[in-house]
Parts: C-alpha cells; structure tokens; sequence
C-alpha cells in the first residue's frame, strides 16, 4: 500500500501528462491508491496478474509499466519483465518494479540502492512498499522524462541506424505483414521502425525525420488517409506510400487530395512495393 507521508500533489507542476501508465499488481488496496494518485496526471489502467497484464500491455502500448515482482505466482513480476524485454515493438517502454516488503521471506531479495543488482535486472527502477505517494510520483516522472529523449539520440545508442542507411516507418496493423515489409526492406538496405496505429506512428514521427512511411489504410483508431495528413502536418517533408488490401474509388480520390507519393494494393508482387519505395529514396537524394 502506499505510504501516507508525503502529500500526492508533490512535483503536480512539472508533471508530464497525457502520458498513459499501467500498473500491474495483484494487490487490489495498493492498485486503488496508486491509481488515485497518478490519474490527477496521467490516464492509468490496471491489471491483477501477468496474463491480464500482458493483454493490456498489447491493446494500450502504455508509456510506463509500474509492475509487482510477487502476484499469483512466485517471481512472476521478473518472468513478466524478461518476456516483454524480448518483445521488438513495446521493449523500449520503462518498468518501475515494486518489492515487496516480505521480499526476503517469499525468496526474492534484491538490494535497492545496489547499482550492480538493477543492472542484471529487467527494471529501469526499482522502489519497495509502502510506497511514498511523493517518490511514486517523482519516479514515474523520472522514467517518463527518460523515455522523452528525442528519438535520434535513442536511434544512435541502440545502433538501429546505421550510417548512410535509409529509415523507413511501417504503420501496418497485421503483425505478420509488418514482419514481412520489415525483413523486405532490412534485405533492401534500409533500417525500419514498426508500428501498429496512427497514435503509434505520431509518436515515431515527432522525434525523427523517415525517408519514407509506408502506411496501411485501415488502422485501428483512424483511417490511413487521416493519419497521413497529420503525418505530413508533422514533417511535410515525409514521403508516404498507401496500402489497401484492394483499390476503390475513394482510394482513388483521397489520394488525389492527400500528398501521397504511391498507392499499393497488397495482393500485387512485392517487387512493385519495393520499387515504389526506391522511388522514394531516390527522390529524397534528388535523382528523380
């Protein structure tokens, strides 16, 4: 539960809001305080184990987990955490894992203030309970702000891009055809970032400057013709490829009205995808 110290307003001014937070703990008292405090600030959700976790993990792409090592099962916080660290398109997102106070009786003991010890973890902070409302709010802050870093600088440390390399964003839903698209354009040269909704992509789009974007026209929370304006609201500079799963009128028309670079419909042979998008690129150096 929380700790009633310190008042859950502390830090209010500088808080980074709109973000969205999940917490992930078995313990119905503390989830009710810490989603008291934190949804003055932010839009939180909450789930009662790991499974449920991880559904809302996938649906929401919250901006921050708040995650307890000990529910259901033993350690199931630390399987939770390891399992998502695998996973391509939601690993960057910060954990702040909570222990519990019984951590030594139940056989997980790690030493907070140990920086050895949260290095070989799969948490990017570590606090234990009761939980001051202050210090949850001050670390929910820290981690937000970290995460916020212009997505260049996140890019260059992890390696993604690499020198000379175009850098191509796929907002495609089907997990299985975003796959495909990305191993198709790493074998083309290109570097690739993934998403799966308009939300996603804008996210994407705001820290760093594609060569091209490749946007499906049926996204979950808006069409594709509408996530390009705001793309190119964004970075007008942003050349966009449309795919559809078959060619309509309205198609037609909105990519006349739109600044679409190419329209393609997905049962046609991948090499015209990749020519559409050489096109692009060639483009972009100025050599069509």
């Amino acid at each position: 539960m929380l700790s009633r110290r310190a008042n859950c307003e502390s830090g209010a001014e500088t808080m980074v809001t709109g973000h969205r937070i999940l917490i992930i703990d078995d313990d119905p008292d503390y989830v009710r305080e810490a989603k008291s405090v934190l949804e003055k600030h932010y839009h939180v959700s909450c789930a009662y184990n790991g499974l449920e976790g991880w559904r809302k993990l996938k649906q929401e792409k919250p901006d921050l987990i708040i995650l307890d090592v000990m529910m259901e099962k033993r350690a199931e916080g630390f399987i939770f955490s390891r399992e998502f660290s695998k996973e391509q398109n939601v690993h960057d997102i910060p954990i702040l894992m909570m222990l519990t106070g019984k951590r030594r009786q139940k056989g997980c003991y790690v030493a907070q203030d140990d920086p050895r010890q949260l290095e070989s973890l799969p948490a990017d902070a570590l606090t234990e309970k009761p939980v001051d409302p202050a210090e949850l709010l001050k670390n929910t802050e820290t981690l937000l702000r970290k995460r916020a870093l212009p997505r260049e600088q996140s890019i260059k440390k992890r390696g993604a891009k690499k020198e000379g390399n175009s850098l191509i964003l796929i907002v495609e839903p089907d997990k299985e055809t975003a796959m495909e698209y990305e191993s198709t354009f790493k074998e083309e040269g290109c570097d690739v970032e993934l998403a799966s909704s308009a939300t996603e992509a804008v996210k994407k789009v705001k820290d760093v400057q594609f060569d091209c974007a490749i946007v499906d026209v049926n996204l979950p929370d808006m069409a594709g013709y509408d996530a390009v304006s705001v793309i190119k609201t964004i970075k007008p500079q942003t050349n966009v490829i449309i795919t559809a799963s078959k060619n309509t009128k309205e198609l037609e028309a909105r990519i006349r009205n739109e600044e679409i670079f190419y329209y393609y419909i997905k049962s046609f042979d991948r090499e015209e995808l990749k020519l559409a998008v050489r096109n692009v690129l060639k483009l972009k150096v100025g050599i069509l």
